[in-house]
């Protein structure tokens, strides 16, 4: 029987996605960008918990240029193709794409 649970690990599933999605999450960087200039909230560090394939924080950051932003993912296949993303957009120096499970975070006060 097949499993009908989304694996990112897959490499063949994770191209899938980033090809159907990229566009849709392109769109909603633009969108969050536009929000947050007019919250006034253009410069920091920003935190995208389930980043993906970074494609919207790669929107992010063109949009944002005094922000930092971390993107936490647990797929390995996503974060190299976020990691490819940043390269080509120049963003070495204000993105960062790191390997973790955001369900096991630890948040000391």
């Amino acid at each position: 029987m097949k499993s009908n649970k989304k694996n990112f690990n897959v490499p063949d599933f994770a191209r899938h996605y980033i090809k159907s999605r990229g566009k849709i999450l392109r769109k909603l960087g633009h969108n969050y960008a536009k929000r947050l200039k007019k919250l006034n909230i253009v410069e920091g560090k920003i935190l995208d918990s389930g980043c993906g394939s970074g494609h919207m924080i790669i929107t992010l950051a063109t949009q944002l240029p005094s922000c930092e932003f971390i993107g936490i993912d647990i797929s390995d296949p996503l974060l190299e193709y976020a990691n490819h993303l940043k390269i080509i957009h120049n963003l070495n120096d204000r993105v960062q794409f790191i390997k973790g499970d955001v369900k096991k975070i630890v948040i000391s006060r």
